[in-house]
């Protein structure tokens, strides 16, 4: 993995595994390879997040003895902590009254971007997203009611086996057991539905979308390389 980083920095990007992150980092840090490092940190830092994880990361950079990863572990826990104690306020305000936070930037937006990109859970995978990019590529969404709907969707993790994207606001994920997609606003386990679309497709629909409400009106057409 290591070598095939080093010779292919983009074949080698595929074959990261949580298993062996930190390793990875180590032996950046031993021969100085700074790209390896830069990626493979913020890659650790990221998924550091889901506390399924925190425990075997944790061990492994005691392990490796990486005092300034330990140090990153701690303040990224003590920041998480304090966005969290005021996520359910901003998320309240979000999905109460989407059409009026999702009409233009605000300071709402603002701190819900910081929240999301800093603590949230699930289905957040950086590890699936760097393997699965080609295979669910970027969408776009247009024409949305609620203006901040709109625009480019990255994938950022999966849910029921299939992609799951985000614009750093809104998500669009496939439903549990469902043969149904959703826009949504979402927050770990609270989510406030916009839209959603009755296929079972493994991309997102380009269009049969239906608002939630009509104040959400007109729902979006997502344009996708492979939207079915």
């Amino acid at each position: 993995m290591f070598l095939d980083y080093v010779y292919n920095s983009i074949v080698g990007k595929f074959g990261f595994e949580r298993s062996h992150a930190v390793a990875l980092r180590h032996l950046a840090l031993h021969f100085g390879v700074d790209a390896l490092l830069k990626d493979i940190t913020e890659l650790i830092l990221l998924d550091f997040r889901r506390t399924s994880f925190q425990k075997n990361y944790y061990n492994h950079a005691i392990l490796f003895n990486d005092e300034k990863l330990l140090q990153g572990f701690r303040l990224q826990h003590s920041h998480s902590e304090a966005l969290l104690a005021v996520a359910p306020g901003i998320y309240s305000a979000l999905s109460e009254r989407p059409e009026v936070f999702l009409k233009e930037d605000n300071g709402v937006l603002s701190s819900w971007r910081h929240i999301i990109k800093h603590t949230c859970d699930s289905p957040y995978d950086a590890f699936f997203t760097l393997k699965n990019a080609e295979n669910f590529p970027h969408i776009t969404v247009t024409g949305a009611g609620l203006d901040q709907v709109n625009g480019i969707y990255n994938l950022f993790g999966e849910s029921n086996g299939v992609g799951a994207y985000t614009n750093g606001i809104c998500i669009i994920e496939k439903g549990e057991g469902s043969e149904v997609w959703v826009l949504m606003v979402g927050y770990c386990d609270g989510f406030a539905d916009l839209y959603r679309n009755d296929s079972d497709t493994d991309y997102p629909p380009s269009t049969g979308w239906t608002a939630f409400n009509t104040k959400y009106s007109p729902a979006p057409i997502i344009i996708s390389k492979k939207a079915e």
